[in-house]
């Protein structure tokens, strides 16, 4: 008898990058980066961990794919990751400004929830 070689999905991560992998939405998404990028690119395909940073950074691509595995960071725990990655010992009191640094180094907007850590 041939044994066969089962891949044990041990958390909810795990199940949903799989499913974004073989999921033919993802595929059409490939070949329309693909057709987008510069010619003699390669586009390959996101490892575990990029699909973890852009469910937690990417609204859109949270709502397709994110099935409810995360919980929302509020503003000031935002604000609070921006200061210590970004700017230690810094505090501006500007909130435009603040906003536009929240969106443009992708300070995530969710946290994985607890049971679904690795």
């Amino acid at each position: 008898m041939e044994q066969k070689n089962w891949l044990i999905v041990e958390d909810n991560i795990e199940i949903l990058y799989n499913f974004f992998l073989i999921n033919p939405d993802y595929k059409a998404e490939c070949v329309a980066d693909l057709m987008s990028s510069q010619a003699g690119q390669l586009i390959k395909c996101p490892t575990q961990e990029e699909f973890i940073n852009k469910l937690l950074t990417d609204d859109e691509f949270y709502e397709k794919w994110g099935n409810d595995c995360c919980e929302e960071i509020s503003r000031n725990e935002r604000i609070k990751m921006y200061y210590d990655t970004y700017a230690p010992g810094i505090k501006m009191m500007d909130d435009h400004w603040i906003d536009a640094k929240l969106r443009t180094r992708d300070i995530p907007k969710r946290k994985l929830k607890d049971n679904e850590k690795h």
